[in-house]
């Protein structure tokens, strides 16, 4: 069955965005855009214009500065649900995915703001200047011990995994060509700030923030480099560390591993052969360009196949910070968080607050942003189907719906459903929830969500906080429960 219109924008903007609800679609359509395509998305991803700095969730009410890394969690979370650039944090979603890093291992803030910057800067252009930017900045090769290597003793562990995940893929290299590599990288190591400086830890931790400075900042030290020839996937020279990442990022391997992947982030089913080779033709004719790429995930008719829309399993981002975003209340927490003196102000708790829930609720389900298990990043697709994440939930619309005193959500939603939507009727009000919250409504299932609507007072529910929560848990548990709602 073919796509009307609304129905292509909702799939283009649930796959290459955050969520198709009724204020984010209205958004593009008043933009006097029609069709919207991908080429409008990457457009406004490639400017940047999110107001709040992290370290406003560093700098703490009692005058300290928190330069935990974890507090990059809540702001990320935060920065995905106020965005008006979803691409932009879907694109920043997926290197962090692919370049994975932790915040317990790397343990600043500075450092994980940095890489977060690098990710989402780069994310649509070339690769090879995205590799060498992740690899400058210093947080990856930190987690991954590169820190520790020297001409005398390469460590290996960066190199390894710069063949196997980073570029071309397992298969593609052999033990020595890891040996090889890591000899190339040495000489880029970490810098601890407090080398020379005598001053207790805490202390010196304080006034590097207050400068806008981390303890640990990457660095080059020739002497530590091994200069000498060595032969990387059948090629030798004097490899040094720009070198052999051009090299590498070069590699048809590299196009084929990196195009395999995006497809599989955007779309449900694999790749046909003849997606592929659309993939790695504008891949190979942009040199790499990875906006080119998405171009053509986008332009693929393998894209709008009856059997790929609506059928890839959500993730905690399409079923918490989503399902947030339909209630567009990125203007209210702006308002909220007011003017800021400066970037170490400390956030309003209103944002901190909306932060840490975002960031507990995805928690729930398996996700906590800036902590994967591991480098190689999360499973997806079907590891995020399963009896403990459904659970989770169709819990979620009660956290919703009667979480806060005065039921902030639930008089949101009825405020907007009663201005926009004017129902009169059950069913019209039904129709309204899905609309705005971007739930599929299956038809045999409004008999049953008719009745719960009636059951807490029809539309005069919504002049009550506490019955109009009552009767939006229960429909959206209905929604929740059918099988689609937990794919996009």
């Amino acid at each position: 069955m073919a796509l009307d219109e609304k129905d292509r924008r909702r799939h283009l903007l649930r796959r290459f965005g955050l969520g198709a609800g009724r204020y984010e679609t209205r958004r593009y359509e008043r933009s006097g855009k029609a069709p919207l395509s991908i080429d409008d998305l990457i457009e406004e991803a490639r400017t940047d214009d999110f107001p709040i700095d992290p370290w406003e969730f560093a700098a703490q009410e009692d005058g300290r500065i928190d330069t935990g890394a974890y507090q990059l969690s809540g702001w990320w979370a935060l920065r995905m649900l106020m965005t008006r650039r979803p691409l932009q944090e879907r694109m920043t979603l997926f290197w962090h995915d692919h370049f994975a890093v932790d915040y317990e291992k790397v343990f600043e803030m500075p450092m994980m703001a940095g890489y977060l910057e690098v990710l989402r800067r780069h994310g649509l252009g070339r690769f090879g200047d995205l590799l060498e930017a992740v690899f400058l900045q210093g947080a990856l090769y930190s987690y991954l011990d590169q820190h520790a290597s020297n001409r005398i003793h390469p460590n290996e562990n960066f190199a390894r995994e710069l063949l196997e995940l980073f570029t071309v893929g397992l298969g593609n290299f052999e033990e020595k060509d890891v040996a090889e590599l890591a000899r190339a990288l040495t000489g880029w190591s970490v810098h601890y700030l407090g080398i020379g400086i005598d001053m207790e830890y805490e202390k010196l931790r304080t006034l590097a923030a207050r400068n806008g400075m981390g303890l640990m900042n990457a660095c080059h030290v020739p002497a530590l480099h091994d200069a000498r020839e060595k032969t990387i996937l059948g090629k030798t020279a004097k490899w040094e560390a720009m070198q052999a990442l051009a090299m590498l990022a070069k590699h048809p391997k590299t196009a084929e591993h990196i195009c395999g992947k995006l497809w599989d982030w955007f779309a449900a089913k694999p790749a046909s052969s003849e997606t592929m080779k659309r993939l790695q033709g504008a891949w190979n004719r942009s040199n790499g360009e990875i906006a080119a790429v998405l171009r053509a995930i986008a332009e693929a008719p393998q894209f709008w196949d009856e059997d790929e829309v609506g059928r890839k399993p959500k993730c905690p981002i399409e079923s918490v910070v989503s399902l947030y975003r339909c209630f567009d209340v990125t203007d209210i927490l702006l308002l909220a968080r007011g003017a800021q003196k400066s970037p170490q102000t400390p956030i309003r708790m209103e944002l901190r607050g909306a932060a840490g829930a975002l960031s507990y609720l995805m928690s729930l389900q398996g996700m906590t942003l800036l902590l994967p298990p591991n480098v190689g990043g999360w499973e997806w697709g079907s590891a995020w189907i399963n009896p403990a994440l459904s659970i989770e939930r169709l819990k979620l619309p009660g956290v919703v719906f009667w979480g806060g005193d005065d039921r902030p959500m639930t008089s949101l939603l009825s405020a907007r459903i009663l201005q926009d939507l004017k129902p009169t009727t059950s069913e019209q009000l039904v129709r309204g929830i899905a609309d705005i919250l971007d739930l599929d409504l299956p038809e045999e299932a409004m008999p049953a969500l008719i009745a719960t609507a009636d059951r807490h007072g029809g539309v005069k529910a919504l002049a009550n906080r506490d019955q109009a929560a009552g009767l939006f848990t229960d429909a959206c548990r209905l929604l929740f429960a059918v099988p689609a709602a937990q794919l996009y």
